[in-house]
């Protein structure tokens, strides 16, 4: 999905964004500074529109649960504590997109036929 949006070939994007983080599994290549690659120079994401499911349940996590934690985080992330608080119920459906994901593969699985 991401790399259509982005309208580039299976073997640019996984060259280019693709890490293998363990046997099987796949995610988008941090690099050493630990920066998005699709995280612009404005601090907007490149590819909001379709980004991963970490990326749309991101602060809800259930590791910024506790306050410091919580703290930690805000002193990492611009947008924590920023603008209206948000409803309980939006945090309990973004933590049950968590628990029960609805996958969004990387790069769609090649058409057969």
């Amino acid at each position: 999905m991401i790399r259509s949006y982005l309208g580039l070939s299976e073997r640019w994007f996984r060259r280019r964004y693709i890490v293998r983080v363990d046997s099987g599994t796949e995610g988008i290549n941090l690099g050493a500074s630990g920066r998005c690659p699709f995280l612009l120079d404005n601090r907007r994401c490149r590819i909001y529109p379709v980004r991963p499911l970490q990326c749309r349940t991101y602060p809800w996590w259930p590791e910024f649960a506790r306050p410091m934690a919580w703290r930690t985080e805000a002193r990492r992330c611009e947008g924590i504590g920023q603008g209206p608080e948000p409803a309980p119920s939006t945090v309990k459906r973004r933590l049950v997109l968590l628990r029960h994901p609805q996958p969004k593969p990387l790069i769609p699985a090649p058409r057969k036929g």
